[in-house]
């Protein structure tokens, strides 16, 4: 069934399977079932379902890349460091690799903590803040579900349901939300912007750039 999905911009989507959908800015426009995973991928968001009044999210998936993925990291080297546990250190007192993919959610590797734990000393040395994200507290939030009920009282709590379906695994679930909790974010940073611009344009600065990352 097709779904009703807007693009920020005017856009012409072609799909590997030979669709071509175009778009004009902010019009609710159908798109194929076997389109869906590739209108979101191009930041083209459903639009809400009338049944629910609420956005319908399909088990597309997010990477945790750039400033997102280096504040994860530093939070959970920081949390390591406060626990003191002896057995979370390896050699030379840096946090151990999977202890710290475990808490983010990606993988980092046994070198790449090396580096993040030296950068880490600085700042604190500096007493300096460290690296932040506004989504770090949800997105860790998310991370520590590990049952589909926890999942789906997170997803209400954020109100962006899950996907019904009990035919997939907790990972893909998990990787649905991720996708819409970054992607919606982005998309009300945005609006709050222009708010903010229709508020009292003489305040306004045009940003450089709205990508989050």
């Amino acid at each position: 069934m097709p779904v009703l999905m807007k693009c920020p911009r005017n856009y012409i989507l072609r799909t590997r399977l030979g669709h071509v959908v175009s778009f004009i800015a902010d019009e609710p426009t159908l798109v194929p079932d076997a389109a869906y995973a590739e209108a979101l991928s191009k930041n083209i968001i459903p639009v809400e379902r009338p049944d629910t009044e609420k956005p319908y999210f399909e088990l597309a998936h997010a990477d945790i890349t750039g400033t997102l993925r280096d504040a994860l990291i530093y939070r959970a080297i920081h949390e390591t460091v406060l626990r003191n546990s002896p057995e979370d250190f390896q050699g030379g007192g840096v946090p151990k690799a999977k202890l710290i993919s475990d808490q983010v959610g990606v993988t980092v590797s046994a070198t790449e903590v090396g580096k993040y734990y030296q950068n880490y000393r600085q700042i604190i040395a500096e007493n300096s803040d460290l690296p932040s994200h506004d989504k770090i507290d949800l997105v860790l939030e998310l991370q520590s579900c590990s049952t589909r009920k926890q999942m789906e009282e997170f997803a209400e709590q954020i109100d962006m349901p899950l996907p019904a379906t009990k035919s997939k695994s907790l990972k893909e679930l998990k990787g649905a939300l991720l996708y819409g909790l970054i992607n919606s974010a982005a998309q009300a940073s945005a609006a709050d912007l222009m708010t903010a611009a229709n508020a009292d344009k003489s305040e306004y600065k045009k940003p450089s750039s709205l990508t989050m990352d």
